[in-house]
């Protein structure tokens, strides 16, 4: 470890603003191992990873190519990587006083235009980046292109009505729910690599047979028994979904989500790819992680195991969970990387908001403290920050998103009206 501080680093490079204290145990945490960043909502996460990787680069001797930087959209991507450029230009250009401190940035020195820097990509897109680099290994075209949504619907489609299987009929199901069905179990079970579909099927039978156990025809009973119907559907829907599969494979096509599912594969089937990635990257930072899905999951834990991982994320701002995105990985997240006795590992927050004002924090903390007991780590109470802006706050509840937009527009006209 070097003798500054993430405090002093920010004096030497003339920021704006120097990290504050909770920000500061971020930043140096060590280089070796994993760890957890709880960050709340506008707590300056993006701005804290930046200098996680410019500290490691000007104290720990990390090379700008060696770190790559995940997030979940492409807007974040670029902010990030801009950070990244940004602040390794800083380092460069104030050289000379680490050293005179006796820091050695020497290893910058190779790359004096400036050309070296972090890998910044979302998760989905790095994951293409390794089925498109090892495809042929799977028996899939690098060239593969990726369908819409429409083009994945007109291809279950017409598996599904191509289907002679007459126990389509047993369920009053309309073809879009059918077809809705076929896509969605298809993805799940590249989600979650299930190989078994006997079990599957056994489990479906089981369930359905629960519409025939004895009990009194009421409403509530009914509708459970109904549902439990639903789900003996399964046992149909399991060969269209993968007829779904193989039809993409004909083709030569793939949807989104299949990116991550056949680059775990790969991954998994070939560990020289696994140790390609680990000689390349030194330092992985994973954003927005309370937003991944299991197979983003598993395949970063697989990836990269229990070595100089950093994810940020928080919970509460989970907004992916309609595309598989599971807040519990936050939750696993060290047993997901391999770390022995994870119930006694520690996690470190970003609980100030830099961006909020001290009565929306006030209404934030109230919903937060009112809400159903939850088993994932928390960042806790939302700070402000000094100086923070004291408004006052007005709430409504609209029967509709007309009521909503009417009354918003009268909000403002109000408070624009000389």
């Amino acid at each position: 470890m070097s003798d500054i501080t993430p405090a002093d680093l920010g004096r030497l490079l003339e920021l704006a603003f120097s990290p504050v204290d909770e920000q500061a145990a971020v930043i140096d945490l060590s280089r070796d191992g994993v760890h957890l960043v709880l960050a709340g909502a506008g707590s300056g996460k993006t701005e804290t990873m930046s200098l996680r990787a410019l500290w490691l680069i000007a104290t720990q001797g990390v090379r700008p190519e060696e770190i790559l930087g995940l997030t979940f959209t492409r807007k974040a991507a670029r902010e990030l990587a801009e950070r990244f450029r940004q602040r390794i230009a800083l380092v460069r250009r104030h050289r000379d006083k680490f050293h005179e401190l006796g820091i050695s940035v020497d290893h910058l020195d190779d790359d004096d235009h400036g050309f070296a820097t972090p890998t910044v990509s979302t998760y989905n897109a790095f994951a293409s980046e390794i089925f498109a680099e090892h495809a042929a290994r799977i028996g899939w075209d690098s060239d593969s292109p990726v369908i819409t949504e429409a083009t994945a619907f007109a291809i279950a489609r017409e598996v599904v009505t191509r289907s002679t299987d007459p126990r389509l009929g047993e369920y009053d199901f309309s073809l879009i729910a059918v077809v809705d069905a076929v896509i969605r179990l298809a993805a799940e079970l590249g989600e979650y690599d299930v190989t078994d579909d006997d079990a599957v099927v056994d489990y479906a039978r089981r369930a359905a047979a629960v519409k025939d156990l004895p009990g009194k025809e009421t409403q509530a009973m009914n509708t459970f028994r109904g549902k439990f119907a639903a789900v003996g559907a399964l046992e149909v829907l399991m060969p269209l979904a993968r007829e779904f599969i193989l039809e993409k494979k004909r083709r030569g096509v793939v949807e989104f989500s299949d990116q991550v599912t056949f680059a775990r594969r790969i991954i998994h089937q070939f560990p020289d790819v696994k140790q390609f990635y680990r000689d390349r990257f030194s330092v992985v930072i994973l954003d927005e992680y309370q937003d991944t899905s299991y197979s983003q999951t598993s395949l970063f834990a697989e990836l990269f195991g229990a070595e100089n991982v950093t994810a940020v994320g928080d919970p509460n701002q989970s907004i992916y969970g309609w595309r598989g995105a599971s807040p519990s990985n936050v939750t696993s997240f060290y047993s997901d990387f391999g770390i022995p006795n994870a119930d006694d590992a520690k996690f470190t927050t970003l609980a100030t908001s830099w961006r909020n004002g001290t009565k929306i924090l006030e209404a934030a903390n109230t919903l937060l403290e009112n809400r159903p007991a939850q088993s994932n780590p928390d960042v806790g109470r939302l700070e402000s920050f000094p100086g923070a802006s004291n408004f006052d706050i007005d709430a409504a509840f609209a029967p509709s998103t007309s009521a909503e937009a009417n009354q918003l527009a009268d909000w403002f006209l109000k408070r624009l009206d000389p």
